[in-house]
């Protein structure tokens, strides 16, 4: 019975198909021979990596990423960190001319994702804007290179956070210390114009004292009849007092203006100063360096016992160590996780080869089928009729 069935395969086999049983199945080994073979001589490494980025958010990483993900931006870091020649790099490269590639190689991760409040229920009072940090993939033919092609990954969007961190830093400081400086020096105006209102209304009030000297004993507020009505005011000496009190105010006022505007002055040459490496240099940890180096010059070319230049000097310097703190969190965190690709594994383009080897012989059947159908009925259509023969 067995024997049978397989003869008439065979007999339907090379009819249809050009080839015997045996012939057929040398076709799908041959296909699933190659899938293997392809799969043992390129395989796909895929490396992974969580990239801890603390204090982050989702907004910042939407504000940060698509300014950095352009071939142009990578190849430029690369070229300053004298990684560019290297096998990972140059794969990184190649790879990213396609932007698909940038929405696979960087992905943010959150405490609570949607598939979580679907899984465990109405999450929303979890739900924040803060980061776990970025899933970094990356996948080459050697692990290591795979492995090497996800820290590389793992520096540039360290340095690229913390670079625009730096960048909205610098931008505004040197905003505001110019726009600062111009409203203090509005102010000290008008501070001077109520000093020189208040002496005016000093001057008259001694000649009041000096007119009515009794004016001195009057106790609390005293109410007199004036053309306009009844007005209630402090007594003489009283008024004399505050106004006193409002001029030597206004000098402090106008002392201080006058010292944050010294120290604004130095902030805005320091800032235009740091803006222009921020520019020439695109690595943040020679950056930061730049930064600590300018403010030394900066800072030690003034008065170094006015207590205003402290001020400002450790206020400068703390934001720079602050950079420098987070320049030593960000990272990948537990090193990487490397493992082949399965849709590139040798049993799988085995079976693939296999699959597509069975497809290609149905294909060849049904093609011969369908002419030989086709020449079967144009043969009927131009056969004369048995009545036509027998007339004739």
């Amino acid at each position: 019975m067995r024997s049978s069935i397989l003869e008439e395969a065979a007999s339907w086999l090379r009819n249809n198909v050009g080839l015997g049983l045996g012939g057929c199945a040398g076709v799908v080994l041959v296909l699933a021979g190659v899938g293997v073979a392809a799969g043992l001589t390129f395989p796909k490494f895929e490396a992974t990596a969580l990239l801890d980025t603390p204090g982050a958010s989702t907004v910042e990483l939407k504000r940060v990423m698509p300014g950095y993900a352009s071939e142009a931006a990578l190849r430029s870091f690369l070229a300053a960190t004298g990684a560019s020649k290297s096998a990972a790099a140059q794969r990184l490269m190649i790879q990213a001319n396609n932007a698909l590639f940038w929405e696979k190689a960087a992905k943010p991760i959150v405490p609570i994702s949607r598939k979580d409040t679907k899984e465990i229920g109405d999450l929303k009072e979890g739900l924040t804007t803060s980061l776990i940090g970025l899933e970094l993939r990356a996948d080459a033919r050697e692990p290591e290179t795979a492995e090497a092609m996800v820290f590389i990954l793992g520096n540039y969007y360290a340095n690229a956070l913390l670079r625009e961190r730096i960048r909205v830093w610098v931008v505004s400081g040197h905003g505001e210390s110019r726009t600062r400086q111009k409203a203090l020096r509005a102010d000290m105006i008008s501070a001077q114009l109520a000093i020189d209102s208040t002496r005016r209304r000093i001057t008259d009030l001694k000649s009041i004292v000096t007119r009515y000297p009794d004016a001195s004993r009057w106790e609390g507020r005293q109410v007199v009849s004036v053309a306009e009505g009844g007005d209630r005011f402090l007594p003489p000496t009283a008024q004399l007092v505050a106004a006193e009190s409002q001029v030597s105010q206004l000098r402090e006022s106008i002392l201080r203006n006058e010292r944050q505007i010294r120290q604004l002055d130095l902030l805005a040459g320091y800032y235009q100063r740091a803006d222009a490496e921020f520019r020439s240099e695109l690595v943040t940890a020679k950056l930061i360096q730049k930064l600590q180096a300018l403010a030394d010059r900066t800072f030690a070319g003034a008065d170094s016992d006015a207590e205003w230049l402290r001020e400002s000097q450790l206020r400068t310097e703390a934001a720079i160590a602050g950079f420098a703190v987070v320049q030593d969190t960000l990272g990948i965190r537990n090193g990487a996780r490397v493992g082949p690709v399965g849709s590139r594994s040798a049993s799988r383009l085995g079976l693939l080869g296999a699959v597509l080897g069975l497809v290609l012989i149905a294909a060849v059947a049904f093609i011969r089928v369908s002419v030989r159908a086709g020449s079967q009925e144009r043969q009927v259509v131009e056969m004369p009729p048995p009545e036509l023969k027998r007339a004739a």
